[in-house]
């Protein structure tokens, strides 16, 4: 079986599956239609029309037809002779004389003809008898050729020069009821407004017909921006002195010579448009090309701007293109986009052609359009096109005239046919934005809150359709501050809220349903299942985790979207404006199949990460298994770009996984990521992923499952102690070290007792320091894990240091080269470096030292301040200034505050060497304040130090003694005998200068003591 498709393509011919049927009989239209409704269903070929036309009883789903083709033969008696079947469908052949059209269009022309009025009226009013009903309308099966014009524009002339030929005889109040009807039909016609106006003032109704001019003024200013024609307007000042002539007729439609009709159609130009100065410039002048013709694309996103960006430069134009601005509303992102042969029409029928010479093809119309508009200068502003093969028939074809396009759709195909021209409407930049908000609320509203103005713009996403409908609601509550608004938009349904009066005109929402509705199935899928991703831009690949389809496909789909505006690509990788995005996540809401992708794609990242962090920081300890079967990237820089361009998108991801699920996959995620964030010391990703991932852990522990809360207690303690929160992270270690050692994670439990041997040993409690470094080796040795004890010898150097054990510190850093990883290897050379410069062998400490910080792209901080310290022993006092001063900007920048305290004592001690004490001084007050607020014992130590070098560089003894007292009472405390002697001497030297020899003699004695059991070597400087 096929299907016959029927479509009526003019007033006398009915398209049957591509082959043209002439209707040739009279009053056969409604007949016909009731035909069309009833077969438009699964019919046979031409063999079972021809066996239902002779009247053989159909059976199955054809019995429709054969019900309708019995009811037009019986209809039709005698003439049903005139009906034969072709290939293809029904021909009805009659003479021309018979047809209703033929007949009407006769009598119209010969009332043109006649100069008596009431002749006149009784020929148009025998035409208009021949009409039963509004031509085209009322049955499903045709709702597609309502849209047609040229039927419904020679009956509405008929009526106007019926209803001009009663006024002339004095009829007025005979017409008005049918005006007033037709003026709510057809409240564009402005022909029927001047007849209503005239009859209802010769009625004696002045002010109604008063009233009448401004219900137009006001449906032509909301409609189409623009004001009542020249002759309306005279009409209305006539009334208005009363002087209008008796017995005579509206004026004719204005016109020019050879039937030409001028049109300025360009809706109302913003009064407040703003921004886009340089490209209306550009637009402008590329419009304007008389040696060619133009054709200019502006495309964007919905709300953009991109109609009042065309108007405000059509309105520019209007001197260079004499013979008019045509202006017409495509619809292209509506479900129902106007079709190319309805808009031709329309234009032929601006151009004064009369309906009954426009042909009923598109191609004869697109070229009698081009012929019209030959020699002629008209600028043709076409809105909101849907794509190309919309656009290309409504094409003039010679230079003189120019076209400007707008449309969601980037329009590529009009570029390579016709060499259009495209430029891609983008958000107002910041000063736009306040600049338009200002031009709706008032410069000195906006003045008094700059601030809360730019939030507002940046809440909007500076997109024009967005603040334009914010400042209409802010310019109803004129005492509301602009503060105050904004934040309810920020904290609320921002979407929702962005519509006036719940008119879905003016909402933000509305115009992204219309771009949304037109896009393919497929794309619309994508668009919706976008609404759950939860980070600013993202890839093919992940499009692809969401869709569960090849990473190719997705970038298919992903192209349409971008072509319509809705995405953007910008190298490589996309995103969606903010409130596109809330709107997709918003369709995602209701789509079943959301939740399905957002399970997908948390899980791609995991997988993702885990192969990206495998390349460079396998060897850490982790909780979990590796997540991955095949590893995407070829190298470890290939896998750093991806981790620093989905750092956001990974946290996001881990955030939203704590707050709705998947939890298991957050946590595991920030597992994953630790020991990246802590190797670049990216501190606050580190902060912001570790924490959601704890709130993950927490919802799984409370399920049963506390592997979690281990690893992310990891995660938090290593986080806490890289930024100086001794306490914190002495907690944080605590509880993790519990819980590797419920479930069983031995190694897990081993890292995080030597990492409370660390964190003790910052803290400068030297006896449990070492106590829990020894438990945490023994561990990781009975579980043969000799690459795993490296860090813990980091540490161990770094006590052994501290507590003047030099050769152990040097023995400690010289086992851990075991680890050959550069990172590792570079902390080993810090360690040997800065025990090599205590043992004052300085050539061999500035050799480790720079080697460490050359190893790799991103060395610790202490790398820095431990050359400076090295530079000041040398007495290379300006480079130690200079390594110092780096360091200080380095921990600032990423955070760390515990190594900005260290940074900034030996700063300060550099400056003392140099003399600028004062500066000195505000460095170790700095340094001591947020030691103090770390509980960093060993740093506080310093600080004293460093202030009493100072002061007896500034020869002040008693602050000297008074802050050297304090530094030597801590040192002692905490065991720190390189702190110790090193305060001995700075001590010595200022009870000397105070003439208490015997006390600075004593100790004298005591650093000599410290000197000779460890092997420290004071450079020659004090302090």
């Amino acid at each position: 079986m096929e299907r016959l498709r029927f479509r009526v393509i003019g007033p006398t011919e009915v398209r049957v599956d591509g082959v043209v049927v002439p209707l040739r009989a009279k009053r056969l239209r409604s007949l016909l239609t009731t035909l069309l409704v009833e077969a438009n269903r699964v019919v046979g070929p031409d063999a079972l029309i021809e066996a239902l036309w002779a009247g053989e009883p159909p059976a199955g789903p054809e019995r429709a037809l054969h019900t309708a083709v019995s009811r037009l033969r019986t209809a039709l008696g005698p003439a049903a002779e005139v009906v034969r079947t072709v290939p293809g469908g029904y021909l009805i052949e009659v003479r021309d004389e018979q047809l209703d059209l033929t007949e009407f269009r006769s009598l119209v022309l010969r009332a043109d003809g006649v100069d008596d009025p009431r002749e006149r009226a009784r020929l148009l009013t025998q035409a208009l008898g021949l009409w039963h009903e509004v031509p085209l309308a009322g049955g499903s099966a045709v709702e597609s050729i309502q849209s047609r014009p040229w039927l419904i524009l020679d009956r509405l002339r008929a009526m106007e020069l019926l209803i001009e030929a009663r006024l002339v005889l004095g009829e007025h109040a005979a017409v008005i009821a049918e005006l007033t009807v037709l003026t709510k039909e057809h409240p564009l016609r402005e022909r029927l407004w001047v007849q209503l106006m005239l009859a209802l003032y010769r009625s004696g109704r002045q002010g109604e017909a008063l009233a009448a001019y401004r219900e137009l003024t006001a449906v032509l200013a909301e409609e189409l921006g623009v004001e009542p024609a020249a002759e309306v307007r005279s009409l209305h000042q006539a009334i208005l002195k009363g002087e209008v002539p008796a017995g005579k007729a509206a004026a004719p439609a204005q016109s020019a010579e050879n039937g030409w009709r001028t049109h300025w159609q360009l809706p109302m130009d913003l009064s407040d448009f703003v921004g886009r100065e340089q490209l209306a410039d550009e637009l402008t002048t590329r419009l304007d090309n008389r040696g060619a013709m133009p054709v200019v694309v502006v495309s964007g996103p919905p709300g953009v701007g991109k109609s009042a960006l065309s108007v405000h430069i059509g309105h520019r134009l209007r001197a260079n293109f004499p013979d008019g601005h045509w202006h017409v509303r495509l619809a292209g992102a509506s479900a129902s986009p106007r079709e190319p042969s309805d808009v031709l029409a329309e234009l032929l029928g601006l151009a004064g052609l009369e309906p009954q010479a426009i042909p009923e093809e598109l191609d004869p119309r697109a070229a009698l359009l081009r012929s019209t508009l030959a020699d002629r200068r008209v600028l043709l502003v076409l809105d909101d096109a849907r794509d190309a093969r919309q656009v290309l028939p409504l094409l003039p074809g010679t230079a003189g005239n120019a076209v400007l396009i707008t449309s969601r759709n980037e329009l590529t195909a009009l570029t390579v046919s016709v060499g259009a021209r495209g430029t891609r409407l983008a958000m107002l930049d910041p000063a736009e934005a306040t600049s338009l908000l200002s031009g709706m609320l008032g410069a000195e509203r906006v003045a008094s809150e700059p601030a809360a103005a730019a939030d507002l713009a940046e809440i909007c996403g500076r997109l024009p359709l967005a603040l334009r409908i914010a400042a209409g609601l802010l310019r109803g509550h004129p005492d509301q501050p602009i503060a105050e608004y904004a934040e309810e938009l920020r904290t609320g349904d921002r979407l929702g809220s962005l519509v006036i009066d719940d008119e879905p005109d003016t909402a933000v929402a509305a115009a992204f349903a219309l771009s949304y509705e037109s896009l393919d199935l497929p794309v619309r899928r994508l668009f919706t299942l976008l609404g759950v991703i939860p980070g600013g831009d993202f890839t093919a690949p992940a499009a692809a985790a969401l869709l569960d389809c090849p990473a190719r496909d997705a970038g298919r789909l992903l192209d349409f979207l971008v072509s319509a505006n809705l995405v953007q690509r910008e190298r490589g990788r996309y995103r969606m404006h903010d409130l596109i995005r809330l709107y997709a996540a918003g369709r995602a809401k209701a789509d079943p199949e959301a939740g399905p992708a957002w399970r997908r794609l948390a899980d791609w990242y995991l997988r993702t990460a885990d192969a990206a962090v495998d390349h460079a920081y396998r060897a850490h300890v982790r909780l979990t298994a590796r997540f991955f079967d095949v590893n995407p990237f070829d190298d470890e820089a290939q896998a750093g770009s991806w981790l620093e361009a989905e750092e956001l998108n990974l946290i996001a991801m881990i955030e939203r996984a704590a707050d709705l699920g998947p939890c298991e996959t957050g946590w595991q995620t920030a597992d994953v990521l630790r020991q990246y964030f802590a190797r670049i010391r990216r501190i606050d990703p580190w902060r912001r992923s570790a924490e959601a991932g704890a709130r993950a852990a927490r919802v799984s522990a409370a399920a049963g499952d506390r592997s979690g809360l281990g690893a992310m207690h990891h995660s938090l303690g290593v986080l806490y102690f890289a930024t100086g929160h001794l306490d914190q992270a002495l907690a944080e270690y605590t509880a993790g070290s519990v819980c590797y050692a419920e479930i069983g994670f031995r190694l897990g439990e081993a890292a995080l007792v030597c990492n409370l041997g660390m964190v003790y040993l910052q803290m400068g409690d030297l006896t449990p320091a070492v106590d829990h470094q020894e438990r945490g080796l023994d561990i990781l040795r009975s579980l043969g894990q000799t690459t795993r004890l490296v860090p813990s010898l980091h540490s161990l150097s770094d006590a052994y240091r501290n507590l003047g054990n030099l050769a152990g510190a040097l023995a400690a850093a010289e086992e851990s080269w075991i680890n050959e990883e550069p990172y590792q290897r570079s902390v080993s050379l810090m360690n040997r470096g800065a025990t090599y410069r205590l043992l004052g062998e300085l050539v061999a400490a500035e050799a480790d030292l720079t080697e460490a910080i050359a190893m790799i792209p991103r060395p610790s901080v202490a790398g820095y301040y431990e050359l400076a310290l090295l530079y000041a022993d040398l007495g290379r006092t300006a480079e130690a200034v200079d390594e110092a001063a780096f360091a200080l900007e380095v921990s600032q920048r990423e955070g760390l505050e515990w190594h900005e305290a260290v940074a900034r004592n030996v700063l300060g001690a550099a400056y003392t060497l140099v003399g600028r004490c004062d500066e000195a001084i505000e460095h170790h007050l700095a340094a001591r304040d947020i030691a103090v607020r770390l509980v960093h014992h060993s740093t506080v130590v310093e600080s004293w130090l460093g202030l009493a070098a100072a002061a007896l560089a500034g020869d002040d003894l008693r602050a000297a003694l008074d802050h050297g007292n304090q530094a030597m009472t801590m040192a002692a405390e905490l065991k720190l005998r390189i702190a110790e002697a090193r305060t001995g001497r700075l001590l010595a030297e200022a009870h000397r200068r105070s003439g208490h020899l015997g006390v600075a003699a004593e100790l004298e004695t005591r650093v000599a003591e410290i000197v000779a059991s460890s092997g420290f070597r004071p450079a020659v400087r004090i302090g």
